[in-house]
């Protein structure tokens, strides 16, 4: 992939997210295309200049577990995507293919029009996105992050959404060294980044709430991370992890 598609891909996410929430129909490639020419005086031919980077738009949403957004872009006549998009859908889900023309669209797009965090496409995208906070005192502004709200899929399943920001912000201030066990990849292997976020109380009940970094978040490793999740009845806390492997107790987790 070019430096190119990804900045034209960079661009159509900035453009058409904030379309979709507001008005909650398709955009015309046309209307895409002068979207973009008044936003960043680029102008992308409707076609042609698209097709890369929509394609693009479809693989990272895949691979981010977010709904295909590229099937809101639409010829203005037929009111459906490109003949590409179709083909590329079948490759990212196989397990859809069989479905008609018609069933997958309305699938594909039932499945954006529900989502409601795009934000682990606009940090992929290294896209800026708004955050809310809250004014604790007039010097301390805390940042919380909504989840656990439930989404639609493509796999007409329900999941309790995760905030991309909040595991970025926690990584930021408790750093990449698992918070049980102390493992490090880039001291061990030199590759950074092997570690995994841990909510400290589980999101699996289904209501959404806000999540303080700080708090209620942990980075583990994935080790760690799987006997933390392995309690037949619950889930284990860092503790309990910590005496399975003769270690003491650490006072922030008591």
């Amino acid at each position: 992939m070019s430096s190119r598609t990804f900045e034209i891909a960079a661009e159509i996410v900035t453009v058409l997210v904030p379309f979709v929430v507001e008005k909650k129909r398709e955009m015309t490639y046309g209307e895409l295309s002068r979207a973009i020419k008044e936003r960043f005086d680029d102008n992308v031919p409707a076609w042609h200049g698209m097709a890369n980077p929509l394609g693009e738009i479809q693989e990272s949403c895949k691979e981010l577990s977010l709904p295909n957004l590229p099937v809101m872009v639409v010829d203005q006549t037929k009111r459906r995507p490109a003949e590409g998009w179709y083909a590329q859908f079948d490759l990212l889900y196989p397990e859809l293919a069989l479905l008609d023309e018609v069933e997958k669209r309305n699938k594909a797009k039932d499945s954006v029009l529900a989502c409601s965090d795009w934000s682990p496409l606009y940090l992929h995208y290294g896209i800026d996105e708004p955050v809310p906070e809250v004014v604790v005192d007039d010097e301390t502004v805390l940042r919380l992050y909504v989840e656990g709200t439930q989404q639609a899929t493509l796999k007409a399943r329900e999941e309790a959404k995760r905030s991309f920001m909040a595991r970025k912000k926690c990584l930021e201030i408790r750093g990449t060294a698992c918070g049980i066990c102390g493992f490090d990849s880039e001291k061990v292997y030199g590759v950074p980044g092997i570690v995994e976020v841990h909510h400290l109380h589980p999101l699996a009940d289904g209501d959404a709430r806000q999540t303080d970094p700080t708090k209620d978040l942990i980075p583990v490793c994935p080790n760690c991370h799987r006997v933390l999740h392995s309690k037949d009845d619950g889930v284990f806390t860092p503790n309990d992890v910590r005496h399975m492997m003769g270690l003491p107790d650490l006072p922030e987790f008591e």
